[in-house]
């Protein structure tokens, strides 16, 4: 620098007004955090935070805990700020307000990282109890390594003492819970549809689904009517049909029915193959656009016209009953439903209320059983394409399309999930009244914003029973025993407070 800037610098420093710190020039950081949190560690910065405030108004915020299963990222970061934000403010607004941090150290998140590392499929554990002490130690590790990320976030909290669900008192209660509910009658064990995931290899609740659009194959079917003149007067003896319409062609092979609106229209159609055709008289016309035809209204019948009466099973010539359910509706497709129990929550119902075998030919990662026929170890959703050609080789497919829909997918892994009927344990939502109870309980809560009322209201009024279940190794197991002289499931008393004592105890060992 030359003298005559020097000097210019020289004159002009003094007019600029600038703070006067003891800040180094450069931040240091990889020094001073370590030796802040060091500091704040050595005068116990958070015990000294809730002795000032012991005798105040308590403000509690809940953890929702992180899955302990790998390092912290972006994510964790944005959610443990916030809430070291909002227990420091609370505090110094004179709010005696603690924060104890937790982890969820079960389910699918921990098991499937460990089989990743471990380099393995489920399928290929053999030793569950060395695996599951396996997980225990892998869930460990990974709540230690959080916890130094946390920290070294500056999050003040109970970082000594958090609560994991894999400790011992932890699984003790819980297990305690579910006796509890079990004694009152919450509890069942039950063969129903529900969602599954055939990735993850698990069942979900209804809360674990997420919907996004799914591109499908959407399938126009005929069925055969057995004796249509049974009940069809008016009718020459000629082949006579239902068309369906299905966005799951890989159903088929599990059909057992085929549903109709009692109280509506059905128009019974001559076409141009010489045959008849019934289709729904709100939807005929554009159903007949649809497959590219023209045809002769012969007559209209009432739906309940149509029930009881029998039709062949396009794959195995099965004589299925036709059925009437209250969920048909007249908004797409023909408004005759095809019918699988053991792949549809509203068909399960019909299945339950008709007396209709509940067939489920798919294993839990969705490939086809010895059930399926010549399908038996295909994938569900790669099997598609040939169902759909054996049903247009046999004459029974009438259109196929592609149509973009909201289908449900598992919130954990992303991909498209299934109904599939397994006997699972369920909670039982409307016992005694608890639907109701929830929903008052939702309403005397104040939220933030108030969008979430709402949302959880609805939630909670349509929701289905609750599935307890998970097809898992690591994780809290369902202990109850079956009494073959009763027939029933049955929890020794004894053994239900002796677990209550022991986990009270902090003494829950090997559960």
């Amino acid at each position: 620098m030359s003298k005559n800037k020097t000097d210019n610098k020289n004159k002009y420093s003094h007019t600029v007004l600038l703070p006067k710190t003891e800040f180094p020039m450069r931040a240091g950081l990889a020094k001073k955090e370590p030796q802040t949190l060091a500091y704040w560690k050595e005068i116990k910065l958070y015990q000294k935070m809730l002795d000032k405030t012991s005798k105040k108004e308590k403000f509690i915020l809940a953890d929702g805990p992180p899955y302990a299963n790998g390092r912290i990222h972006m994510g964790h970061a944005f959610n443990k700020i916030l809430k070291d934000i909002i227990t420091k403010s609370h505090t110094m607004m004179g709010y005696n307000s603690p924060y104890i941090p937790g982890w969820d150290c079960h389910g699918l998140p921990i098991e499937q990282a460990l089989l990743k590392e471990m380099k393995l499929d489920k399928r290929d554990v053999k030793d569950i109890p060395a695996f599951r002490k396996r997980a225990r130690e892998f869930a460990q590790n990974f709540v230690n390594i959080q916890r130094e990320g946390f920290k070294r976030l500056g999050v003040t909290a109970d970082w000594d003492n958090p609560y994991l669900t894999m400790s011992n008192v932890y699984e003790g209660l819980t297990v305690s819970a579910f006796f509890d509910a079990l004694e009152k009658g919450y509890v069942y064990k039950g063969k129903k549809a529900i969602y599954w995931c055939p990735n993850c290899e698990t069942a979900l609740a209804d809360a674990e689904t997420e919907y996004h659009d799914k591109v499908s194959t959407s399938i126009y079917l005929r069925f055969k009517l057995v004796n249509p003149t049974e009940k069809l007067k008016n009718l020459e003896d000629k082949p006579t049909y239902l068309a369906v319409w299905t966005t799951t062609p890989w159903t088929i092979p599990a059909n057992q029915a085929a549903a109709v609106a009692k109280e509506e229209d059905y128009r019974i159609m001559f076409m141009p193959d010489g045959t008849y055709l019934i289709a729904a008289e709100k939807l005929a016309d554009e159903f007949l656009k649809k497959i590219g035809k023209e045809a002769e209204t012969v007559s209209t019948v009432k739906g309940e016209d149509l029930v009881g009466l029998k039709y062949y099973h396009p794959l195995t010539n099965k004589e299925n009953p036709v059925i009437y359910t209250d969920f048909v509706t007249m908004d797409t497709g023909v408004g005759i439903v095809h019918i699988a129990p053991g792949h549809g929550e509203d068909d399960f119902k019909a299945g339950l209320q008709w007396n209709l075998p509940c067939t489920c030919p798919v294993d839990e990662k969705g490939i086809f059983t010895e059930e399926a026929w010549e399908f038996a170890g295909e994938n569900i959703f790669k099997a598609n394409p040939r169902i759909i050609d054996c049903l247009e080789e046999i004459g029974a497919l009438l259109k196929k399309e592609d149509i973009t829909h909201s289908y449900p997918h598992c919130w954990r892994c992303k991909k498209p999930i299934i109904f599939r009927s397994t006997e699972q344990w369920f909670l039982s939502v409307d016992k005694d009244g608890l639907r109701q109870k929830l929903i008052e309980e939702i309403k005397n809560t104040k939220w933030y914003p108030q969008t979430g009322e709402r949302r959880i209201t609805s939630m909670v009024e349509q929701r289905p029973d609750w599935c307890l279940s998970r097809q898992r190794f690591w994780g809290v197991p369902i202990m109850v025993f079956y009494c073959k002289e009763c027939g029933q499931m049955q929890v020794q008393p004894e053994v239900i407070k002796a677990i209550k004592e022991r986990a009270l105890n902090e003494d829950v060992k090997n559960l």
